[in-house]
């Protein structure tokens, strides 16, 4: 396992402290933690980009794509009983 030195100012060193006593936790399980939280979310959030440019990217070269109404109702059809058909994609191009 690798070490890290890691200065904290001291009104944060203070946080730290408090939120793991309250959690039960040691201050350094507490920082992995947030730590390992924090790496997630930023993993997750570039896996959502690269998604985007491709979805992006097929949109552009096909000239297909959802309309935002029809897709408004299908969410709302899949939250309300778990049924809904899929919209169909449509041109966006003239």
């Amino acid at each position: 396992m690798a070490t890290i030195l890691l200065n904290l100012p001291d009104d944060l060193k203070r946080r730290v402290i408090y939120a793991a006593q309250e959690l039960g936790v040691s201050p350094r399980m507490f920082m992995v933690d947030a730590i390992r939280q924090a790496v997630h979310a930023a993993e997750q959030r570039s896996r959502l980009m690269a998604e985007a440019h491709e979805a992006k990217a097929e949109m552009v070269k096909e000239g297909l794509d959802y309309d935002a109404n029809e897709v408004r109702i299908y969410l709302r059809q899949r939250r309300e009983n778990g049924l809904a058909s899929r919209p169909t994609k449509k041109p966006w191009r003239d």
